[in-house]
């Protein structure tokens, strides 16, 4: 195949639409004759060993039930001022929840009875 002659420079490229258009084309058209040609004769791979191949054998997932151990979950250290913190959310949240004021004392009881396992001040 006979290579197109020169191709313009890119600055006339930037500048000249039809210059554009032109290279395009013969672009397009040197992809369709290489597409067009006719192969070459399909090649046999070759071949790398005498033995068979093995059958591939997969994983059951059903087999792997076994579960990933515990970890023992210990009580988060907090610090004191951030326990205070949480009191007084819990406090303003149930407060809110009742209508009125519960107390300070009463939201520490409400709050270590639910939460207090999970939690250690740390001093």
């Amino acid at each position: 195949m006979k290579p197109f002659p020169t191709e313009p420079a890119p600055a006339e490229l930037r500048q000249d639409s039809e210059a554009r258009q032109r290279l395009l084309r013969q672009r397009m058209f040197e992809s369709l004759l290489q597409w067009e040609t006719p192969a070459q004769e399909p090649r046999t791979p070759p071949v790398l060993c005498d033995k068979p191949m093995r059958q591939m054998r997969f994983k059951n997932p059903k087999l792997n039930t076994r579960k990933p151990p515990q970890r023992p979950t210990y009580p988060r250290l907090v610090k004191p001022t951030d326990f205070l913190r949480m009191i007084q959310e819990h406090k303003w949240l149930e407060s809110e929840k009742q209508g009125r004021d519960i107390g300070l004392e009463t939201a520490m009881e409400d709050w270590l009875s639910r939460f207090g396992d999970k939690v250690r001040i740390r001093s």
